[in-house]
């Protein structure tokens, strides 16, 4: 077994365990979160599958590599080793296909929260301009009657 197989084998193995606890950890924080929508619960429930998918995938890729340089090292034909890589190469681009994804939900939740946000200032700015005018009116009908 070659040194550097072992060492990104196993560091994928490790990292990817690391990132489906952390998910999970964030995955609890944030169905614990007091007031959030349904809305915004079912984005991170969903971002979250996504996340657990891909760190369980980079796992599978660090565990292909080590079990596949083994099988490879002992057999010295090419169909092996083209199965091997072709079985990283279609992971590696799964895990890039997830990443992508979730990058896109995350903009596309972003916006629409972001235009949400600014409905509710240009409706809090109608009322505050509102309530201005209506003070400003009333002050004036005090004034008038005292003088």
């Amino acid at each position: 077994m070659g040194i550097p197989i072992l060492i990104a084998g196993g560091g994928l193995i490790t990292l990817g365990l690391i990132l489906i606890r952390h998910h999970g950890v964030v995955w609890i924080r944030q169905q614990s979160e007091p007031n959030i929508s349904d809305k915004d619960l079912e984005f991170f429930r969903r971002q979250h599958r996504r996340r657990i998918q891909t760190s369980g995938i980079l796992t599978l890729i660090g565990l292909v590599m080590l079990v596949g340089d083994i099988v490879v090292a002992n057999r010295k034909d090419l169909l092996t080793f083209v199965i091997w890589l072709t079985l990283l190469l279609l992971l590696v681009i799964w895990v890039l296909l997830l990443a992508m994804g979730d990058w896109w939900a995350i903009r596309t939740h972003t916006q629409s929260a972001l235009a949400e946000v600014q409905v509710q200032q240009l409706a809090l700015e109608r009322k505050a301009e509102h309530l201005r005018k209506e003070f400003r009116g009333e002050e004036n009908g005090h004034s008038d009657s005292t003088g």
